[in-house]
């Protein structure tokens, strides 16, 4: 006869978890507020020292009808787009009320010019150079085509143009740094210079917008141990995102236990639909919702907190965690073990030494056992000695009144010996959930028995929490 007893022995292991095209976004044209002369070795060292219908350029619509004017530009003439340039009239233009969402990275800062010189004789032209620390150094300069006499729009640099500098923060951008410097490159020194309009546009990448998680809830409890994790994240610029997760051993999430980071490893994780230009290799659409399966088990009826994080491999490549840190519990622990098969083995007459086992070569009598908890457990195994008239006992080897006793976990392929009686020996460790195991038995009777009575066997097995 074989028993089953379910036991609970808790051993809290925690084993935790844890683009693509850009689509920059843009400040618009922002126009100037600020112009300064450039008063010392630049031309006529007095900048656009005229103006028609305001101070500053600021029209958009309209030609010629308001703006600077820069009379006889220069002291000679020059097509010369850098600095120094003692012979042409230069302007220091400041104050562009730059505003950028945080996190945003810069990709480029395109120069909108619209103006006119006074005649189309000769070349003549518009140089321009940004500063980002207030004048102190200044970009290689950007020279617009020739401008004739009719009002016409220039544009220099674009979205995807830096000015050299391999990047711009938003505190280089902002109105105690940024600069822009303009002059005028003219074919005579009798050439009038106009500037209708000026600004300057800030492309830029957003970050992702912070992520939802919407499984499990909050605070949710009898969570599984391996449970699937959900979330999603927009992105204002429309990429494509990748994620990693974190979980905690603390309300406060400082304490991580394991984190799940996409861009490192793909295992677990669910939905992929898009592939990024950089690492990862894949990733998941905006606004898509994405899913963790986590790899290892967690501990039962053990409260856990996670945060999900968003991040734009082929854009800013911010990294911007979910605004809150959320909670949950996994299910107690249920620790049971059952047999599916018939628990009672019939091995008949045996005569003086002889041997059976419950394999299919022999009497067809292997027994199951099913895991009916909700966690992963070990399994141990023991058996007593013969009873029944004159009890026969366990040993090494057979002998009078004494019989070997022994089980296998592969159809017979190995075998292992009951060392002692009522003594629990390792069966099998680390089964999961609702699988089974198959056991098979061997039975050695005794050389010489002093009765011929039935004798019984019992065997028992323990299961206890992995």
């Amino acid at each position: 006869m074989i028993k089953n007893i379910c036991g609970m022995s808790l051993v809290l292991a925690v084993i935790l978890l844890n683009p693509t095209p850009t689509h920059a976004g843009s400040t618009g044209q922002l126009r100037t507020t600020t112009m300064t002369a450039v008063t010392s070795s630049a031309g006529d060292n007095n900048g656009f020292e005229t103006t028609y219908g305001t101070t500053t350029p600021k029209d958009t619509t309209t030609t010629n009808t308001a703006g600077i004017e820069s009379v006889n530009s220069g002291t000679a003439a020059s097509t010369s787009c850098a600095l120094p340039n003692t012979s042409s009239d230069q302007a220091i233009f400041s104050n562009f009320n730059v505003s950028l969402p945080a996190g945003a990275v810069i990709t480029g800062i395109t120069v909108t010019i619209r103006g006119h010189y006074d005649s189309a004789t000769g070349t003549n032209t518009f140089c321009t150079f940004l500063s980002p620390d207030g004048g102190s150094t200044w970009t290689a300069g950007q020279k617009t085509g020739d401008v004739n006499a009719s009002d016409v729009t220039n544009t220099l640099g674009g979205t995807s143009n830096l000015w050299g500098r391999s990047n711009w923060s938003a505190s280089e951008v902002n109105n105690t740094n940024f600069r822009l410097r303009l002059m005028t490159l003219v074919a005579s020194t009798s050439r009038d210079a106009f500037i209708d309009y000026l600004a300057i546009t800030v492309s830029y990448n957003s970050p992702p917008n912070p992520p939802g998680m919407y499984n499990p809830t909050n605070g949710e409890t009898d969570v599984s141990t391996t449970p699937e994790l959900q979330f999603s994240a927009s992105d204002p610029d429309g990429d494509n995102l990748g994620y990693k997760v974190v979980i905690y051993s603390d309300s406060g999430c400082s304490s991580a236990l394991q984190t799940y980071d996409q861009a490192v490893s793909s295992a677990g994780w669910i939905g992929q639909n898009a592939t990024c230009v950089n690492s990862p290799t894949s990733c998941y659409g905006s606004s898509i919702t994405a899913g963790l399966t986590l790899q290892s088990a967690l501990s039962s009826g053990t409260e856990y907190w996670w945060r999900a994080s968003a991040f734009d491999p082929d854009g800013s490549g911010v990294v911007i965690d979910a605004t809150s840190c959320n909670s949950f519990t996994t299910l107690s622990p249920i620790i049971s073990v059952s047999l599916t098969s018939s628990g009672t083995i019939s091995y008949g007459f045996l005569g003086p030494g002889a041997q059976k086992n419950t394999t299919t070569n022999g009497i067809s009598a292997t027994q199951t056992v099913q895991n009916d908890g909700n966690v992963l457990e070990d399994l141990t195994i023991k058996t007593t000695n013969a009873t029944g008239g004159i009890p026969w006992s366990l040993g090494e080897s057979a002998g009078t009144n004494m019989f070997v006793h022994e089980f296998s976990t592969n159809s017979g392929g190995a075998w292992t010996k009951f060392s002692a009686a009522d003594t629990y020996q390792s069966l099998i460790s680390n089964l999961g959930a609702g699988s089974t195991q198959d056991i098979d038995f061997r039975l050695t009777g005794p050389t010489a028995s002093t009765d011929l009575l039935e004798k019984t066997i019992t065997v028992t097995i323990l299961a206890a929490q992995h």
